[in-house]
């Protein structure tokens, strides 16, 4: 089946005529990625040993334009170099990342409707985005409604998903806790974020206005309501209200975001978080410096009753909270009620430096914990609030057309107290008024990625 989609798409593209053929592109990407992990995550202990793979996507792409009507087409395989043998027939690896159609409702295409699998960006993609970086990356079914001004002044859309109920088993490694290996599963899937499934029914409305016709930079508003479906009768919703504005003054580019979360879980307790970023650049300078914070609120741990943790939901926080993906990527730390909520405050400062045709870019990262950090020796007691530190370091290079080379290496000088919050530091048996943290001082990450983006036609 594979080998016959090339040949299929490129004989469609010839019987379409010559001036059909212009409005189709066929393009692709192969993207591997090999990793050295000692620390990724969760701090290392000792004995561990570190962890090697090459992991690598192969996508091809397909696209056709008319007045009215557009089309893609994204299929990929993702796999990890070994795990599928030499002889083998199948494999479950090759996934539909992108399957939709655009309806322009006018003839130049300010009002459309998109209806398929597709990929979300919004803004800084702190609450919704592809998740690129991850070799799956992330698609939605949704259906969408854009809008755009005739002076493109001010931008709206609005996204409409539902999420089947599953009636097929699915496999051990997509399976959730609260969801069911058969029958119906009301929460609409098993790929969740956070420790909830996906929502059965999702409502996403967005709105972009720009200031002074952006010369001054510009400002959206978006609001986000998911259902969580626990019975046929019971709907527990999630409301996410955030505005991200960006402003120009100069030289200088301020860019902030501000979200508040509220309603409650699948299990009815309360929910009420809040999200608060901020930073500035530079911009009159190559090395662009940058400085900022985000607060994420925490769950606090003397409550039952609610959540108070910030679920940043369907972000691409590998972008924002340290490249060793530390916080929020699948991976918990240290919540009360929610155990993925403990919250997180991110004190950073970035810059990139120009290498001659390439560049280094170099974040500097101090977490903390914005809410007690509890010894697991004594409960009475709390540990320090600070976590540690983290640099990471990405050089790249555009080594010839459609062909990118990129290098990364990121330390933790993780503290107890992140030990602590990752359940690495356990009360001494011995001694129970003591700590043990079976913990190593290294905590690295390195990797190399080539990126091949081809355009066949």
């Amino acid at each position: 089946m594979k080998k016959g989609i090339l040949p299929v798409l490129i004989l469609g593209g010839v019987l379409l005529g010559e001036k059909a053929f212009a409005q189709f592109s066929l393009s692709g990407q192969y993207r591997p990625r090999t990793e050295l992990r000692d620390g990724f995550k969760t701090p290392a202990t000792k004995g561990q040993e570190v962890a090697s793979f090459t992991e690598q996507r192969t996508r091809l792409i397909a696209t056709y334009k008319m007045p009215k009507i557009e089309t893609k087409f994204s299929i990929q395989d993702v796999r990890i170099w070994g795990e599928v043998g030499t002889i083998n027939k199948s494999d479950n690896l090759f996934s539909v990342h992108e399957a939709f159609a655009v309806y322009k409702t006018d003839s130049l295409g300010k009002s459309r409707f998109i209806i398929g699998r597709q990929e979300l960006n919004y803004d800084d993609q702190r609450v919704l985005g592809s998740l690129d970086w991850a070799a799956q990356a992330r698609s939605f079914d949704a259906l969408k409604y854009a809008y755009k001004h005739s002076d493109s002044t001010w931008e709206f859309h609005s996204i409409i998903s539902f999420n089947q109920d599953g009636t097929i088993a699915e496999p051990s490694k997509l399976q959730n806790s609260k969801t069911g290996t058969g029958g119906n599963n009301y929460n609409g899937g098993v790929s969740g974020s956070f420790n909830q499934p996906l929502p059965k029914t999702s409502l996403y409305l967005w709105y972009n206005t720009k200031l002074k016709k952006g010369k001054r930079g510009d400002i959206s508003f978006i609001s986000m309501m998911e259902g969580y479906q626990e019975t046929p009768t019971m709907v527990s919703p999630l409301y996410t209200f955030g505005v991200t504005p960006t402003l120009k003054l100069g030289k200088v580019r301020i860019h902030a975001a501000g979200y508040y979360q509220a309603g409650k879980t699948r299990d009815s307790i309360g929910i009420s978080g809040f999200l608060a970023h901020l930073e500035a650049t530079y911009e009159g300078s190559a090395f662009k410096p940058t400085i900022g914070f985000d607060l994420l609120s925490g769950d606090d741990k003397k409550t039952t009753d609610k959540i108070e943790g910030f679920n940043p939901l369907h972000g691409t926080h590998h972008k924002f909270y340290g490249h060793m993906d530390y916080f929020y990527v699948g991976n918990g730390h240290n919540g009360g009620v929610n155990g993925l909520s403990g919250g997180l405050l991110d004190l950073y400062a970035k810059t990139i430096v120009p290498v001659g045709k390439s560049k280094l870019a170099a974040d500097l990262h101090f977490f903390m914990s914005p809410t007690d950090v509890v010894n697991p020796a004594d409960a009475a007691k709390h540990l320090s609030s600070f976590l540690g530190t983290e640099i990471d370091l990405i050089w790249s290079k555009q080594l010839i057309e459609n062909v990118g080379l990129s290098v990364g290496y990121s330390q933790m000088f993780h503290t107890e107290s992140m030990s602590a919050i990752k359940g690495k530091l356990t009360a001494d048996p011995a001694d129970t008024s003591k700590t043990i943290d079976n913990t190593t001082f290294y905590q690295g990450w390195a990797w190399i990625m080539i990126n091949f983006t081809p355009k066949f036609l």
